[in-house]
């Protein structure tokens, strides 16, 4: 499962040709793309309109949505605090879910950290595995 940034998302949505938008749909397509809750926020803010809004908002509460707890929180800012001692970019460290994303120094999911999927949501594309 990956968890695309808002980095990607947005040249997702206004420049097709993008390589974001390429590599977005592909895993789209394979049923890999997870979302988090800030990464909603950060998208619904850059909407025009209401009527832009709902439809964003509709698609992406399609997608496999994942709760962030504040214990998760600490962790990684833990790891991410020792990791940067250590002069360890802590983008690099192993996880078993991945993050698609322009920014750098952004931690990873760590091994783990019990995400929870919200059952409130499926698929918005049945052909995504």
């Amino acid at each position: 499962m990956v968890i695309a940034d808002t980095s990607v998302w947005i040249p997702f949505f206004n420049r097709p040709d993008s390589p974001e938008k390429a590599t977005l749909d592909l895993l789209i397509d394979a049923d890999e793309i997870a979302l988090v809750g800030v990464v909603l926020a950060e998208l619904l803010q850059g909407c025009r309109t209401q009527s832009e809004r709902d439809s964003l908002s509709d698609a992406l509460l399609a997608l496999p949505y994942y709760e962030v707890t504040q214990s998760i929180w600490l962790q990684t800012g833990d790891l991410s605090a020792a990791l940067l001692q250590q002069r360890r970019d802590p983008s690099t460290v192993g996880s078993d879910h991945r993050r698609f994303g322009n920014r750098t120094r952004l931690p990873r999911v760590q091994p783990g950290c019990p995400l929870q999927e919200n059952s409130r949501t499926a698929p918005l594309f049945p052909a995504w595995s």
